[in-house]
């Protein structure tokens, strides 16, 4: 799960928290629920998933918010996907919902993602895109957004679009390349490096032939293991780094 708790970076962040706070209040006193409203940038489930959002019963009746995903989407959007999550609330109030599992790990929601829960009394393992509970929460969702809205009068200030993030990526390729430049080598698993410190944040663990005996054999078991105690010849090369643009996420593509 993603790490709660948000730090603002500029001040459409600000004003999305202040809107957000504001609608999330509304919902509250008109579904008559009682949950918690968190807010994060981390992606939920891994750094890969598509969740912009989620509610979870079981842990503290948590309604999240995720903003890496909803970079470039404005603040209109992220009261929808906070509605979608207070009619879940909801489901679970009146106990139309009860041991929802969901699907951890996924990456977009797609025909391949099942899901299960109780609903209504009855077991169902269905289609995410499918399941009874999302179809319900999907037809709320644009309901409870605009009528909070329009209650607190915010028409205008909810066209505001969050900035576009960054992301930082690792260039494989690139980072086999400055290896290859070292000259002939042999890849090994990073495990090979004992000291953590040197291979820490990831990259590529080598030897060069040149630091090799001459008859060194990998595959013989002896020379693996003097290669193994040899970790001044271990050779280490970090993952290029390039800072990318993150966001504007379809957002039928979203979990939430």
């Amino acid at each position: 799960m993603a790490k709660a708790g948000l730090i603002t970076r500029n001040r459409q962040e600000e004003v999305a928290v202040e809107l957000l706070t504001k609608a999330y209040n509304y919902l509250e006193k008109k579904l008559n629920t009682t949950t918690n409203l968190v807010f994060s940038r981390e992606c939920s489930y891994g750094h890969d998933s598509f969740h912009a959002g989620f509610y979870c019963d079981s842990n503290d009746k948590e309604v999240r918010i995720n903003f890496r995903n909803l970079y470039g989407h404005s603040i209109a959007t992220m009261i929808k996907v906070l509605g979608h999550e207070m009619r879940h609330a909801v489901q679970y109030k009146k106990g139309m919902l009860s041991d929802y599992a969901g699907v951890r790990g996924r990456k977009i929601r797609n025909t391949n993602d099942y899901t299960s829960g109780i609903w209504n009394g009855k077991r169902e393992f269905v289609r995410y895109i499918d399941a009874p509970w999302e179809i319900d929460a999907r037809k709320y969702e644009s309901q409870y957004a605009d009528e909070a809205i329009k209650a607190l009068n915010i028409e205008e200030e909810v066209k505001t679009i969050l900035p576009m993030g960054k992301q930082t990526n690792k260039d494989k390729k690139a980072t086999l390349e400055l290896v290859k430049s070292k000259g002939k080598h042999i890849l090994l698993s990073n495990s090979w490096i004992t000291d953590k410190k040197r291979k820490q944040g990831g990259g590529y663990t080598f030897v060069l032939n040149k630091d090799l005996p001459k008859d060194f054999n990998i595959k013989n078991t002896k020379d693996n293991q003097w290669l193994y105690e040899q970790q001044n010849i271990l050779q280490f090369m970090p993952w290029v780094k390039e800072e990318v643009p993150y966001g504007g996420l379809e957002f039928e593509n979203l979990i939430y």
